[in-house]
């Protein structure tokens, strides 16, 4: 009798355990609509604001031969040139070299590089989530898997390009790149380096995936990466592998259907430097400016770099 009561407890029990364990987790929330991922594209897959962290994000635009330094007369603080000197200067190790900041979790270290993999990890889950609206909702499913398409090839393209080296066809195949992750979960072991070759044939398949989905679709704002976006930087991945013909198709149809972006007409003038070659919001034409307004090479008060008067002298009528 005691050993039927001790079973018929036992029973019991581990059917309440299984089914207090099949109750809904309290801290996990489910994607139930292809809209819900673009909200997390919007507040996971874009770069933050570079504005606030300058030393992090904004020198991949100082860096670039037609920039200089430029000092504005009411700019009281000089700590966003000093973050990014080492960069535009080209020095072997930028963040260790800045020994005179007092802004000491700048130093150490390159931020750019975890960013830029934390922002891919969000980019991998919105395109496995969005593959389960595919059928149900087909527009929503172009516009959010060809927007993260196009935000993860441009981040291993700045990653690629920044801790790789240049692309040489005869020796892609065995130069190596960065780490290609693609899975959305955590793997175990680590991650080994990519061949250049590898890293650009994702990044290409990304920006082409991305001009074809994205066909049609409007973004209200040049903080959100559309068609031409990733055409541009499709472009850009082709002129860097010597490709000619497909850069200048793809920069040719960006220039023949520029959205609401406008050339600027040079014969009527030459805009102010801290203007013109930036991807300032307020320049006309600006098509994508991921995720902020906010540029090194922007017309604010604290403004410390320009286009280069070489630069600007290439477009003078």
């Amino acid at each position: 009798m005691k050993k039927i009561v001790l079973i018929t407890a036992a029973v019991v029990l581990d059917s309440s355990c299984k089914s207090f364990l099949e109750e809904d987790s309290q801290t996990l929330s489910y994607v139930t609509e292809a809209e819900e991922l673009r909200e997390l594209i919007q507040g996971s897959c874009y770069l933050p604001t570079r504005g606030v962290d300058v030393g992090r994000h904004h020198w991949i635009d100082v860096m670039d031969d037609n920039s200089q330094e430029a000092y504005a007369s009411n700019n009281t603080s000089t700590y966003t040139a000093d973050y990014t000197a080492g960069q535009h200067h080209w020095t072997t190790y930028p963040y260790y070299e800045v020994t005179s900041l007092s802004y000491s979790s700048y130093q150490g270290g390159n931020a750019l590089w975890g960013d830029f993999y934390e922002l891919i990890f969000a980019c991998n889950i919105v395109l496995d989530e969005i593959e389960r609206f595919k059928e149900e909702e087909p527009e929503a499913y172009r516009a959010v898997k060809g927007e993260a398409s196009a935000l993860r090839g441009i981040y291993y393209f700045y990653l690629t390009n920044l801790f790789g080296p240049p692309y040489e066809a005869a020796t892609a195949g065995s130069d190596l790149g960065v780490p290609l992750k693609t899975a959305p979960y955590i793997e175990k072991g680590g991650f080994a380096r990519a061949t250049v070759k590898a890293c650009y044939d994702r990044i290409v398949q990304d920006l082409e995936t991305a001009v074809d989905l994205l066909e049609g679709v409007v973004q209200k704002t040049t903080l959100r990466c559309n068609q031409n976006a990733a055409r541009i930087y499709l472009s850009r991945a082709y002129l860097f592998m010597g490709e000619w013909q497909k850069a200048w198709e793809l920069a040719d149809r960006v220039l023949s259907d520029p959205g609401d972006a406008a050339l600027y007409d040079f014969n009527q003038g030459v805009p102010s430097s801290s203007v013109a070659f930036t991807n300032a919001h307020t320049f006309q034409e600006t098509v994508f400016i991921n995720g902020c307004g906010y540029n090194g090479m922007s017309g604010a008060n604290g403004r410390i770099y320009e286009a280069s008067p070489d630069l600007i002298g290439c477009y003078t009528p």
